[in-house]
């Protein structure tokens, strides 16, 4: 994942990392992004499900508190500027950010929840009972299309939302499976 240099703003609010933020789908690349789009805001407008929120510097950004988004196309056609341009190569990926478990996961500390892989309509988040009924979640990055449904429903609030190259190459899994304990693969299997 690309950052930015650290401003006072991501300092003051703890954002040591200098990540990007999380664009409505479709979005074009960030610097691109940020010089076409207008902060009209017709895409959060558009949004029947209020998922676009004005977000740094009054750009829209995604907020995945309330429930994910349906791809429903709104936010892209009511963009007047095509700061979000929907084409047919990226008719099927909208983004490249995926789900994240982190360990504040209650799977991960041997409490038993699934409410997020009972919500993912894609089916990207493994759920394996181990013995003693314990769960072991993981995410199949390939499945996850990045919609959020399952941040909300966290009881833990232990599920970001990130851009799919964010973790380092220790972290992932050679088959695209991102574990909930970020344990390299060959141990977490």
């Amino acid at each position: 994942m690309k950052t930015q240099g650290l401003n006072r703003k991501q300092f003051l609010q703890g954002q040591f990392k200098g990540e990007l933020a999380l664009r409505p789908p479709w979005s074009k690349e960030e610097a691109t992004f940020i010089d076409t789009c207008t902060r009209c805001f017709k895409c959060a407008e558009s949004c029947t499900s209020n998922l676009i929120v004005k977000g740094s510097g009054g750009f829209p950004e995604m907020s995945f508190l309330r429930q994910g988004c349906d791809y429903c196309e709104a936010c892209v056609q009511s963009c007047p500027e095509s700061a979000l341009s929907l084409t047919h190569e990226n008719h099927f990926y909208p983004w490249s950010q995926k789900a994240f478990i982190n360990q504040q996961c209650f799977a991960a500390q041997g409490i038993t929840c699934r409410s997020c892989g009972e919500v993912c309509e894609t089916d990207a988040i493994e759920i394996e009972i181990k013995l003693g009924g314990v769960s072991e979640l993981r995410i199949n990055a390939a499945a996850c299309n990045g919609c959020g449904e399952c941040l909300h429903v966290c009881p833990a609030h232990a599920i970001e939302i990130q851009k799919k190259n964010i973790l380092s190459q220790s972290e992932k899994c050679t088959d695209d499976v991102y574990p909930v304990s970020k344990i390299p693969c060959g141990e977490n299997l």
